[in-house]
């Protein structure tokens, strides 16, 4: 069942234009790494899910010694996207009875 579910969010997310997927365990998110109670937490399977998009060959190349104009809008529409696909996902794992949370694309965790 565990492959049948990688594989129908695999198939999904990369339908929406996502370029990488992965699924790995981790046996550390017990601690408060957003600003969500630790009992919630508790309630989680030890999963994560990555997925990354990949940005414009021509607008990476572009920039020099700093980020460019275009490069910083065309990283907001990404993590925007990435956002987007990562609610989709969660409610696609919620709507099988599973939880899940979508961590922002752009949020930074000490």
């Amino acid at each position: 069942m565990e492959r049948e579910n990688y594989n129908q969010l695999k198939n999904i997310v990369f339908a929406q234009g996502i370029s990488l997927f992965g699924v790995a365990k981790t046996d550390n998110l017990k601690q408060k790494v957003v600003s969500i109670s630790r009992e919630i937490l508790e309630n989680f399977p030890p999963l994560v899910i990555s997925l990354g998009f990949r940005l414009s060959d021509v607008v990476v190349e572009d920039i020099q010694n700093h980020p460019t104009q275009l490069y910083l809008h065309h990283y907001r529409q990404a993590n925007y996207f990435l956002d987007k696909i990562a609610l989709f996902v969660v409610d696609t794992i919620q709507r099988k009875g599973h939880q899940a949370l979508a961590i922002p694309a752009s949020q930074t965790i000490d």
